[in-house]
């Protein structure tokens, strides 16, 4: 059985797993693990958990994961930034690197934040997913994805919107711009892989200022035909 959960998307934590015969691969871990816990997330089957970057809405949890004997894979720089230097349970995976964690396999990639910062080309079976989180760009294309989690934080009609209206400050504006995949930017990554495998999309970080849901949603749906959702 082939499973996609959210236990959190956004700027207040970002959290997911992937289950497959049985097992279970985490992605980012974006909150506390008691708090994951009131959400039924459970570290029984937990083969791996992958950490994309540094900012703490995406590893506030890798303490409590790892005192909980979870094997937790990050690059280098991000474990040098969250001082995990020797602790054994932390496993490097830089961009460019493949690493086999039980039933999955996982490919690391670089992506444009304002932090390195990694997306992951996760292979299960049949099932192929491309997680891509806080980037404005992504210059990989992928063939036979089955499953897209990527993030469509803002579109430039609503930063462009809330910067004249004054609720959004030009130092932000700037950063979300080179830094936050926006709607457009979503669009044309999506359109430029092979969608002849896709089944589903699921939105990930929508901003609560600056995203449109709806929007968002029926923009990828036009584009490729499959199911789409919205993480929150």
């Amino acid at each position: 059985m082939f499973n996609i959960e959210s236990f959190g998307s956004g700027s207040g934590g970002n959290c997911y797993r992937i289950t497959y015969k049985g097992q279970a691969l985490i992605i980012d871990a974006g909150f506390r693990l008691n708090a994951l816990r009131r959400k039924g997330f459970s570290t029984s089957n937990i083969k791996g958990v992958l950490i994309s970057h540094a900012h703490k809405d995406h590893c506030a949890g890798v303490a409590d994961l790892l005192k909980s004997g979870a094997v937790v894979y990050m690059s280098g720089d991000t474990r040098k930034a969250l001082d995990l230097k020797y602790n054994f349970l932390c496993r490097p995976l830089n961009a460019g690197e493949t690493v086999k964690i039980g039933e999955f396999k996982v490919k690391a990639f670089d992506l444009q934040h304002d932090v390195p910062n990694i997306g992951f080309l996760i292979k299960a079976g049949d099932n192929v997913i491309v997680y891509i989180t806080d980037s404005y760009y992504c210059k990989y294309r992928f063939k036979g994805v089955t499953h897209m989690m990527i993030e469509i934080n803002h579109s430039y009609e609503t930063i462009e919107r809330s910067l004249r209206a004054g609720t959004l400050n030009k130092a932000l504006y700037k950063r979300l711009k080179t830094s936050h995949f926006s709607l457009e930017n979503a669009l044309k990554f999506i359109k430029s892989c092979d969608l002849s495998h896709l089944k589903e999309v699921r939105i990930l970080h929508l901003s609560q200022d600056n995203g449109d849901a709806e929007l968002f949603k029926y923009e990828v749906e036009r584009l490729t035909g499959v199911l789409v959702s919205v993480e929150r």
